[in-house]
């Protein structure tokens, strides 16, 4: 009788295991316009943190590759050449696990004051390149490397 009630037992959880599986394939794909909607408030994270010059935050969105390279103190070195006072997310396009943001910055060189005479903040549309991995959105280090018009590095 044991015997029978412990193989009844195993069955059931066996079969209950099975249903939860099944439960758990049944959950749908994120839509593209999820997708999107995903990608463009990660985006929108990192250009806030640009504007509040929180590199820990930048850092913290940035591609895992890059955390084996460098740490969030060494990525902080060098950079505060541009203060951005202003972004805005405007379309994204996504091919696979890769990503481009559309973000219109307003920037300005962090010594806004130049030989003497005032700089103008500068307008610009940057595309913001973006890689998926393991199902999350990062900020690709790579992008570091273009400038907006008139001014250094982002």
């Amino acid at each position: 009788m044991r015997r029978a009630m412990r193989s009844g037992l195993l069955l059931a959880a066996v079969l209950l295991g099975g249903v939860a599986a099944a439960e758990e394939k049944a959950v749908p794909a994120p839509s593209a316009e999820d997708e999107i909607m995903v990608l463009k408030e990660r985006a929108a994270a990192f250009w806030q943190a640009r504007i509040k010059r929180d590199f820990r935050a930048q850092w913290e969105l940035l591609e895992p590759r890059i955390k084996g390279r460098v740490n969030a103190d060494e990525f902080m070195v060098g950079r505060g050449g541009v203060q951005y006072l202003g972004y805005q997310v405007e379309d994204a396009t996504v091919t696979g696990a890769f990503a481009t943001v559309k973000v219109r910055v307003l920037a300005q060189p962090a010594a806004a004051i130049l030989g003497g005479r005032r700089v103008t903040p500068q307008a610009a549309l940057l595309d913001d390149p973006w890689i998926r991995v393991g199902g999350v959105w990062y900020r690709r280090l790579e992008s570091d490397q273009s400038s907006p018009p008139g001014g250094p590095a982002p």
